[in-house]
């Protein structure tokens, strides 16, 4: 067997430092949010499920999941959906969905007409337009 060289040694343990920081940081973090959170932590954990339910149930509609941008948060059993979406219809579409999921007590709609935002887009230019839209 080949022994490990004293550089490769140091230089292995280097870079597991950063590792164990990031790791750290990263648990503190979470912990932190749990503890200040006033829901339980099982609560946490369902309100978490019912986002990814209600997010999987919506990407399976082809129409909403090419044509909208919807992001889904739950609290307490209460689905908020907002983003954009062409029409209206599309818009009461995806209150539906989200209303068949299990799990999801109440559900309110956010969802604004219009074509969705790129991701690239800045916030001021959002604002901007928005305003500039209401002056006409």
């Amino acid at each position: 067997m080949k022994a490990l060289s004293p550089i490769a040694v140091l230089i292995s343990a280097l870079l597991l430092q950063g590792c164990v920081a990031a790791a750290v940081v990263g648990t503190a973090a979470v912990g932190t949010k749990a503890a200040t959170d006033p829901r339980s932590v099982g609560t946490q954990v369902d309100d978490g499920t019912l986002e990814v339910r209600v997010n999987s149930a919506l990407s399976k509609d082809e129409q909403i999941k090419k044509e909208a941008r919807i992001n889904v948060t739950a609290y307490q059993g209460k689905v908020l959906l907002v983003g954009q979406s062409p029409n209206a219809e599309l818009s009461a579409r995806a209150k539906q969905i989200a209303m068949g999921v299990d799990g999801a007590n109440e559900v309110y709609n956010e969802i604004r007409q219009g074509q969705p935002i790129a991701l690239n887009q800045r916030p001021g230019e959002i604002v901007q337009r928005e305003s500039d839209h209401r002056k006409r």
